[in-house]
């Protein structure tokens, strides 16, 4: 098995280390920043995992949570933890309110879109990310 296979697996599992780690965090401070790094955090491992699982076998779940989580939604929920740390004010709340909605309706898009996929022209031994 080449690096380029390997390193997926090895991200998933630093960043489930992670991602306990900070959330745990969050459930003894209960500081949303924590909260929201958490879950970018778990968002990146799953699409880590993703991209390993993706590497061995075709999965159209897989690909939705890979494309979802590690093309489109991680930085945003991470970038908003870091949002609630250092702006202290109440219009932080309702950007909240967006970042949820827009992840929504990106879960809605990536949803449709992925019902038209192709499956036949899959090849495991190539990355996912280069296919």
């Amino acid at each position: 098995m080449s690096l380029n296979a390997l390193l997926p697996f090895i991200s998933t599992v630093v960043m489930l280390v992670f991602t306990v780690w900070v959330l745990q965090r969050y459930a003894v401070r209960r500081k949303l920043h924590f909260l929201f790094w958490g879950i970018g955090l778990a968002m990146f491992g799953f699409g880590s995992f993703a991209e390993a699982y993706l590497s061995i076998t075709w999965n159209t779940f897989v690909f939705f949570g890979w494309y979802l989580f590690g093309a489109a939604l991680t930085a945003a929920w991470i970038g908003h933890g870091t949002v609630y740390l250092l702006v202290r004010k109440k219009w932080v709340h309702g950007l909240t309110a967006v970042l949820i909605i827009g992840s929504l309706f990106a879960a809605f898009l990536m949803f449709r879109a992925t019902q038209l996929l192709d499956s036949s022209i899959f090849d495991p031994g190539t990355a996912i990310s280069e296919q």
